[in-house]
């Protein structure tokens, strides 16, 4: 090995080592589904192995008291890719159980979408839920946060574009 050759590897192993990490790579589903989200949103939850995964992040809101706003990434595994349909249908009937449940206004992009309002704890609060598909995996993106809550056009234009930016790189 030539000593040029020598200092290539020690070169390229100093960078591998002094690199950054980057927190906010998340994958589930043996890394079938991946996805970023916001240095600023910390994972407060977490099951990565089993039927089914999870991702539970914290949106800190400085404006408001209360009620956590969050956003989970849920994983769960399909008998068969043709048995997402038949999941849509459950997820879209449970949602419809919750206290409260109405439809809120305001169309959102993807075909297995739904807007809604639901009472939680005597609080009121707003979901945008994105059911998506991965061969045999189903991916539920649940953005909820308090109807009610004080929050700056700011916070609420930030939040409203990580949950688009996320269902948009899980497919939705």
């Amino acid at each position: 090995m030539t000593t040029l050759t020598k200092l290539a590897f020690a070169l390229l192993a100093t960078l591998l080592i002094s690199a950054p990490l980057h927190a906010k790579d998340y994958s589930l589903a043996n890394g079938s589904v991946h996805f970023d989200a916001p240095d600023a949103w910390p994972a407060i939850m977490e099951k990565t192995n089993g039927n089914p995964q999870f991702y539970a992040f914290q949106i800190r809101n400085p404006d408001a008291s209360g009620t956590l706003t969050r956003i989970t990434v849920t994983t769960r595994e399909l008998q068969s890719p043709s048995d997402f349909d038949a999941f849509v249908q459950q997820e879209l009937a449970r949602a419809r159980q919750s206290a409260g449940f109405s439809e809120a206004a305001g169309a959102l992009a993807g075909e297995h979408t739904l807007h809604y309002h639901f009472d939680e704890d005597k609080h009121s609060q707003i979901v945008r839920l994105h059911l998506i598909q991965h061969g045999t995996h189903a991916v539920v993106l649940r953005c909820q946060r308090p109807r009610d809550a004080k929050a700056s056009r700011q916070w609420l234009a930030d939040y409203r574009k990580g949950c688009a930016d996320l269902a948009r790189q899980l497919g939705n």
